[in-house]
């Protein structure tokens, strides 16, 4: 399947890493411009935290939408009921900005309904766009989705 329009989109999820501030502020104007191109678009996020650590701290408060490998069973079913509802919806759009995640992970990805899959390695087999980009800094990700997707 090739990049269509974004104005023929209805539901868009991303998956991101952790983000800081200044890349959060970029996020934000990329769905500020994707609104703008079209407005009844509905867009969602995942957050992925791959440090277990971290994310299993006392300090740390877990957000629902943030998701990392303790959320998978060994065998790679999901176990977390309010994640579910991501990979069994209606998104026609699966973008992904982190570059790795463990087998399990992938073998969700693999299963989703989602009709795009836009990624940014093109190592993975289950993404039906991907955005070549060897610098891994999120601000590069979004400068080639923008050029590729937005500015069609």
């Amino acid at each position: 399947m090739e990049v269509g329009n974004i104005k023929d989109w209805k539901r868009v999820l991303f998956i991101l890493p952790v983000l800081n501030h200044t890349e959060q502020e970029k996020f934000r104007e990329l769905l500020l411009e994707m609104k703008e191109m079209n407005s009844g678009l509905q867009l969602e996020t995942i957050v992925w935290e791959p440090d277990k650590r971290k994310a299993g701290a006392k300090n740390h408060v877990r957000h629902p939408n943030e998701m990392n490998g303790t959320d998978f069973s060994l065998f790679g079913k999901l176990k977390n009921e309010h994640l579910k509802h991501y990979f069994l919806g209606d998104f026609e759009v699966l973008v992904v900005f982190p570059f790795e995640f463990p087998e399990k992970v992938r073998k969700l990805f693999k299963k989703t309904e989602n009709g795009l899959k836009i990624g940014f390695t093109p190592k993975e087999d289950f993404y039906s766009a991907v955005f070549s980009d060897s610098s891994n800094q999120f601000s590069e990700k979004v400068r080639l989705f923008r050029k590729y997707v937005l500015r069609r």
